[in-house]
């Protein structure tokens, strides 16, 4: 793809459709899953904070939009990590829905209290979703990366293998402690790209999900796993 494409599918006729800076009363656009984590608003944005316990994956959190979006979406905020934990990743979930068998209906938010335990299985095998993990704990247990995934998994099956969207980006030296990084997930059609601008770099990670079948709506989620605290600020959605 040339470069004038990879610009025509960023700009374009963009409108925004939600804003909001961290400030305010998160419930007022969000819902949490996750009954060890806390989310705390200050003038410098949303602190996530998950669970204690990095041998249990239930001290995990994902905080989601109360807001559905549809089609073509791009989505910017600002990102911090305050964290030391040696293990673990933030996600961000795009156009996730339940697989819409029961109880799993596809509004997520029918099915919440499934998720009080925010556990990955209740993810990777019950919802349709585009997910992009990163700011990896060092080390983790394969390393630092950024990666792409497309849900869900069969039951029983490694998701590890069956959901990964081929061009994992490994060693990337990105998201260090305490910095800003500024970001932008763009998912257009069947290519969906991550930009990530702070710290003196301005790096572009990109992916063909045509593989998989096509996603045309749903929520998007923070995941934030345990011992893990992060910042964001400024989270703005576009559509077209």
């Amino acid at each position: 793809m040339t470069d004038s494409q990879h610009e025509n599918r960023h700009d374009g006729d963009w409108r925004l459709v939600f804003a909001d800076d961290g400030s305010g009363d998160w419930r007022a656009k969000w819902f949490l899953d996750g009954d060890t984590a806390t989310v705390e608003n200050t003038p410098q944005g949303m602190i996530l904070r998950a669970g204690p316990d990095i041998k249990d994956n239930g001290d995990s959190m994902v905080l989601w939009t109360r807001d559905s979006f549809v089609g073509d979406v791009k989505i910017e905020y600002e990102f911090t990590r305050h964290d030391r934990a040696v293990e673990g990743v933030n996600i961000i979930y795009l156009k996730a829905t339940g697989i819409g068998t029961p109880p799993y209906d596809k509004d997520i938010a029918v099915w919440a209290n499934l998720r009080n335990r925010a556990r990955m299985p209740l993810y990777f095998n019950y919802m349709n979703a585009l997910h992009i993990s990163y700011s990896v704990g060092l080390p983790d247990v394969e390393g630092e990366y950024i990666r792409a995934r497309r849900y869900p998994a069969p039951v029983g099956v490694p998701f590890q293998k069956v959901t990964e969207v081929e061009g994992t980006h490994w060693g990337t030296g990105l998201f260090k402690l305490d910095v800003p990084y500024r970001l932008t997930v763009v998912s257009v059609g069947n290519v969906m790209t991550f930009n990530v601008c702070g710290d003196g770099r301005d790096e572009r990670f990109e992916w063909d999900t045509s593989k998989f079948p096509p996603l045309s709506e749903g929520r998007i989620g923070l995941r934030v796993m345990p011992c893990r605290v992060s910042r964001i600020r400024n989270f703005n959605v576009y559509a077209r």
